[in-house]
């Protein structure tokens, strides 16, 4: 290859490198590393870490869907969370590690995306089923939708 090819080339892929769109495909791929984290989280019962990785829409309704079960006010509820209480570790953390399976997710293969209703989205493949989960970008960071994604009427179903 001589000189001139080798300059134009080296040029081509330092100015790839600084376009949007190569920022943008590794800000996706963020969003992946940022599921799967939540997963290990909760998969570790690191419930403060698992929190903090929620969507603010997802902690709002998640707040407001307890407090109506546990005749409490969102607010105090909130307070709960926010401090990674005991009981709620107990309660709702515990169900929510059972029912969500996160040793299982935080394996499976992950691909960045999007979706109508994210700001990005997370595509995840586990024994040939695919599931779409709604990430948001929130304070420099990626952000899980689970109630947005799993929920988006903001209630959850009904205790049988």
């Amino acid at each position: 290859m001589n000189k001139a090819v080798r300059v134009a080339f080296v040029l081509v892929a330092l100015v790839a490198a600084a376009s949007p769109w190569h920022a943008a495909g590794a800000q996706d791929a963020q969003s992946a590393v940022a599921l799967r984290a939540f997963f290990a989280a909760v998969a570790a019962k690191d419930y403060a870490t698992a929190w903090s990785a929620f969507s603010a829409k997802t902690q709002t309704l998640v707040a407001q869907n307890i407090a109506n079960s546990a005749n409490l006010t969102a607010a105090e509820v909130r307070k709960l969370l926010d401090a990674n209480d005991d009981r709620i570790q107990r309660g709702f953390w515990d169900s929510f590690r059972t029912s969500s399976k996160p040793e299982r997710f935080a394996q499976v293969a992950m691909n960045p995306g999007v979706a109508p209703g994210g700001d990005g989205a997370v595509q995840l493949t586990a024994d040939g089923q695919q599931m779409t989960v709604l990430m948001y970008k929130e304070a420099g960071g990626w952000k899980v939708g689970w109630m947005e994604t799993f929920f988006p009427t903001g209630t959850l179903p009904a205790k049988k």
